[in-house]
């Protein structure tokens, strides 16, 4: 998995994607354009400046998502494309999304994974939402909230 940080005017951001059109779509459904992406990481290593240009998926606050995602061999509507054809991954990275950079990423991961039961899990989780986000913003609640309404659509 690749581990996004989330390029926002508030609190420190990531998430994790397959690859570059999961991380597109997610972030176009948090930030509607407002946002963009660096990978730092992949599986754990820190990627090299060359593979973070070619991953990045940069912010459209003043336009130009359709010419972008086109010049880079994008479907002509890949964010509806990729919800409809890989609901569940787009679901599993928009619920990581969590507050924190790089090294708190590797910290909030460790921790997920020791805590095997999942109303702990659940607590842990929105604990560190509650404890990290020091804007109004909430880009891990939306992020959770659009998640949920995929996951509601999908069993539809």
């Amino acid at each position: 998995m690749i581990c996004y940080d989330i390029a926002n005017p508030s609190d420190a951001a990531t998430f994790l994607a397959p690859d570059r059109t999961v991380a597109l779509t997610v972030l176009a459904l948090i930030g509607e354009g407002a946002y963009g992406g660096t990978p730092m990481a992949r599986d754990g290593e820190r990627l090299e400046k060359s593979e973070q240009d070619a991953l990045r998926v940069p912010i459209f606050l003043f336009g130009g998502y359709e010419e972008w995602w086109k010049a880079e061999g994008f479907p002509a509507e890949p964010i509806g494309a990729t919800i409809a054809e890989r609901k569940v991954e787009v679901i599993a990275s928009l619920r990581s999304v969590a507050y924190g950079d790089l090294e708190d990423r590797r910290s909030y991961d460790s921790a997920c994974a020791a805590i095997d039961d999942p109303e702990k899990l659940k607590k842990f989780k929105s604990d560190w939402e509650d404890r990290r986000r020091s804007s109004l913003n909430k880009i891990v609640k939306r992020a959770w909230a659009i998640a949920e309404a995929i996951e509601r659509d999908k069993a539809a």
